[in-house]
């Protein structure tokens, strides 16, 4: 068993439903129109809540409505807000996103009090017995980078989803226990072009050979691979989409829960791929997000129907 904290970014996500992706410069009328709580670290936080995993929260907000909606909701959920930080000057973080007619996405985030969380901040929050940790890019980078490789030299596991997408310093790939990108980031971090499997497999090795232990590229709707302590291809359970948002963020979550309760790799991604599928049926980040034994369920019901085994 693992004690596991997520470091990251919570933002105030102002959604607009809309036929299509609005083009430079065109003015698209909105279907539909909700307001939620988002962000990679914040989502994260709850998938894995939500999977059993009782991470420690470090995100920072702002000393508005906003920061102190995610304390409610935390509370509410029974996530500790012990480790939610406050930037005085900074506003919370808000993202705009568009969803259209077939649930794909665009998204424009403004960092805010996001921008401002320092390695100090996130070495002083992140607990001693902290052995897994879950990072991505909507921070400070190079802050983020700090904090990674002073855990790492603490002896903590580390995952990072590399998202938004850019390349990484050299000297942090041996730093990473567990790298999750997708298939763009997978070719931003290596150069390589990522459009299937095999393709996939060929950059996760490249990203191997600089140090990373375990390489793991989701493909949506064409699977999952896994390198490194164990080679293995997870194919995608296909759903009709409503509603694509956060379903990374929600496969990286119930990976990080998984692997905190002791799972195997493999494991952990066979589940994180199911609870990934189930969310984009529903609208909204979080709240799309299954539980534990729902996604235990759902994984198991489809593994039987395709006489799948692990």
């Amino acid at each position: 068993m693992e004690k596991l904290a997520i470091v990251g970014s919570y933002n105030q996500d102002i959604t607009f439903c809309t036929p299509r992706i609005p083009l430079p410069g065109e003015t698209v009328k909105s279907n539909g129109f909700f307001m939620g709580n988002g962000g990679k670290g914040s989502n994260q936080i709850i998938a894995a809540h939500l999977q059993g995993g009782a991470p420690t929260a470090v995100i920072k907000v702002g000393d508005d409505g906003e920061g102190l909606a995610i304390r409610s909701l935390y509370r509410k959920l029974g996530i500790s807000t012990e480790c939610v930080l406050t930037d005085p000057q900074e506003h919370t973080g808000v993202a705009g996103i568009f969803i259209d007619e077939h649930g794909r996405n665009c998204i424009v985030v403004h960092g805010g009090a996001n921008e401002t969380l320092t390695s100090d901040e996130i070495l002083k929050a992140v607990p001693d017995d902290v052995t897994l940790a879950g990072f991505q890019l909507e921070n400070d980078c190079e802050e983020t980078y700090t904090a990674i490789r002073a855990l790492h030299a603490r002896g903590v596991k580390v995952m990072l989803d590399p998202a938004p997408a850019r390349p990484l310093p050299d000297w942090l790939c041996p730093c990473l226990t567990f790298l999750k990108p997708n298939e763009f980031e997978a070719s931003t971090l290596t150069g390589l072009p990522v459009t299937n499997r095999q393709e996939a497999e060929r950059a996760a090795d490249d990203l191997l050979a600089r140090g990373t232990k375990n390489v793991i590229v989701t493909l949506g709707e064409k699977g999952c691979v896994i390198r490194g302590s164990v080679n293995a291809f997870i194919p995608a359970i296909r759903m009709k989409a409503v509603d694509t948002t956060g379903a990374g963020d929600i496969f990286a979550g119930t990976m990080l829960a998984r692997i905190a309760g002791g799972e195997t790799l493999e494991q952990a991604v066979r589940l994180a791929s199911a609870a990934s599928a189930l969310s984009v049926t529903k609208k909204g980040v979080w709240q799309s997000c299954p539980t534990e034994q729902e996604a235990r369920a759902f994984e198991q019901q489809h593994r039987a129907e395709n006489h799948e085994t692990e």
